[in-house]
């Protein structure tokens, strides 16, 4: 795909072309390459701790949920099914 030998266009015309698409977003890690190395703490470390990073927002919302939900339980505005009766 990457050599511009193995295709013969005529002069003028249009060269061949590729299209991926993807339902990646555009902020995410990309999948690993073939040729990336095998030893994962190699590679990963830097994209576990990247991912770690851009997951705050969600984490730290979540937190937050979850305290106000006790804090409401505790108050009596929010009522915890019995399930098992």
């Amino acid at each position: 795909m990457f050599n511009k030998e193995n295709f013969h266009v005529q002069e003028g015309t249009r060269n061949p072309e590729i299209t991926f698409s993807s339902n990646q977003g555009p902020n995410d890690l990309p999948v690993m390459m073939p040729d990336a190395p095998m030893m994962y703490q190699r590679l990963h470390h830097q994209l576990e701790r990247w991912s770690i990073f851009r997951m705050l927002p969600q984490i730290l919302a979540y937190d937050r949920g979850i305290n106000e939900f006790r804090e409401n339980v505790a108050k009596g505005m929010a009522i915890i099914p019995a399930f098992d009766k």
